[in-house]
């Protein structure tokens, strides 16, 4: 079981690291370099470890210094999708991308281990 648990807990830190980078592609230039500000401010708090802003602040810092912002795709998608992030969607976002995981991962720790399967609040 403790296998199980940190295969798990790795496989979602992966996974929430690639929601954070599908989630900044989706952002304008402006909002990319809002939340990387709004991070950078965040950073030393108490909570900076638990915070998403955070993250993805990081996630934006290191995914700059690459071309993926700047490909053709991305700034037509921003053109085409424009949507109004506020931290409320973003969380949604994030929340929506990892579901499906932590369902798949409930289950399969059910069927394996016999472990009551958690409650959820839609």
């Amino acid at each position: 079981m403790e296998h199980f648990t940190c295969i798990v807990k790795v496989l979602f830190t992966l996974l929430y690291t690639q929601a954070l980078a599908a989630l900044s592609v989706k952002c304008s230039e402006e909002d990319r370099s809002a939340w990387k500000h709004v991070g950078a401010l965040k950073k030393n708090t108490s909570d900076a470890e638990k915070s998403y802003e955070v993250l993805l602040s990081f996630v934006i810092s290191e995914l700059s210094k690459g071309k993926l912002y700047y490909e053709e795709g991305t700034q037509e998608c921003a053109m085409v999708c424009p949507i109004a992030w506020s931290p409320e969607s973003m969380e949604k976002y994030l929340q929506d991308f990892c579901l499906p995981f932590l369902r798949i991962t409930s289950l399969l720790q059910h069927h394996l281990f016999g472990e009551d399967l958690p409650s959820c609040q839609v």
